[in-house]
């Protein structure tokens, strides 16, 4: 997987998350809710912690490892060639 289709399954994946939050604000008893919560979480967390694995953190609260900010090493947004 590259480094686009990567962030896009981390940016699915955190979507799918956050919309079972809102339904769970609304339906907190929701068994089956809760569940298909959990795994949107756990698919996050892998797709997240693959992301940063190969490309570094996606944000401040990211891993940084031992190599300080990694994202400054790479090319800013307005650096890149317009798709």
């Amino acid at each position: 997987m590259d480094k686009q289709q990567l962030l896009n399954c981390v940016r699915a994946a955190q979507f799918a998350m956050h919309e079972m939050v809102l339904y769970l604000d609304t339906h907190p008893y929701d068994a089956e809710a809760l569940k298909k919560f959990d795994v949107y979480r756990l698919r996050y967390m892998e797709f997240l912690k693959q992301y940063e694995k190969e490309y570094g953190p996606l944000s401040a609260s990211g891993d940084i490892g031992s190599n300080g900010f990694d994202w400054v090493k790479n090319p800013w947004p307005w650096e890149k060639e317009a798709n």
